[in-house]
């Protein structure tokens, strides 16, 4: 149930949320887990006093004293080892998460980032030209909007699912089939690096002459 609740206030574009749920190996691991202490920490308690009853009378009281100070001193020693053990546990976990923070994306200032979802029917624009000449024009558009900078079009948002792959190859070079494994592959227009903010590291950016020279674009 609290599962059920989690996954539906989660956001729909989590990556794998779909995934998320209680796999049946770790499910049995917890159960044995607990079994395996439940067993383990009443046999204790069962041969101590099995131990304490067959000692002779006399001897019984102080065998008991002595056997549970060993137990008391052996449980503050199990709980400060588990004590131990989550506080570097969280420890670590929250300098994974801080180190997650400070990971660059490859886009800036989200903040400042607005996006939608759009779909252009090729029923409307069967020719590529009239399809790339649509979608320049709605950029045109929305860059000259008051507080617009640039704005760009992909076919995935960064960090969310890519489903669609290709194999990458060297032009002019032979490739055998199978060799060279598939890519997640991802469509942007020009303009689309500049408006997230994404450094080019070599080369320059797309324009829409490459396009219309004849660089494909869905």
């Amino acid at each position: 149930m609290a599962l059920e609740v989690l996954v539906a206030i989660a956001p729909g574009n989590l990556p794998r949320i779909e995934e998320i749920a209680i796999h049946p190996p770790v499910l049995a691991f917890t159960v044995a887990v607990s079994l395996a202490s439940t067993l383990l920490f009443g046999s204790v308690a069962a041969l101590k006093h099995a131990r304490a009853a067959d000692a002779p009378l006399g001897a019984r009281g102080a065998t008991a004293s002595r056997e549970r100070s060993a137990a008391r001193s052996a449980l503050v020693v199990v709980q400060v080892a588990l004590a131990l053990v989550l506080v570097v546990s969280a420890g670590l976990m929250i300098r994974t998460f801080q180190a997650l923070r400070d990971v660059d994306p490859g886009f800036s200032d989200p903040a400042s980032l607005q996006t939608a979802r759009i779909w252009i029917p090729t029923a409307l624009f069967p020719d590529p030209e009239q399809y790339t000449r649509m979608q320049r024009q709605i950029l045109d558009r929305i860059e000259a909007l008051p507080g617009v900078v640039s704005a760009g079009f992909a076919s995935q948002l960064p960090l969310e699912w890519m489903p669609e792959d290709a194999a990458i190859v060297v032009e002019g070079q032979q490739t055998a089939v199978g060799s060279t494994p598939p890519r997640k592959i991802k469509y942007v227009s020009p303009g689309y690096f500049e408006a997230m903010g994404t450094r080019i590291l070599a080369g320059r950016d797309l324009t829409w002459s490459d396009i219309e020279a004849g660089a494909e674009w869905p």
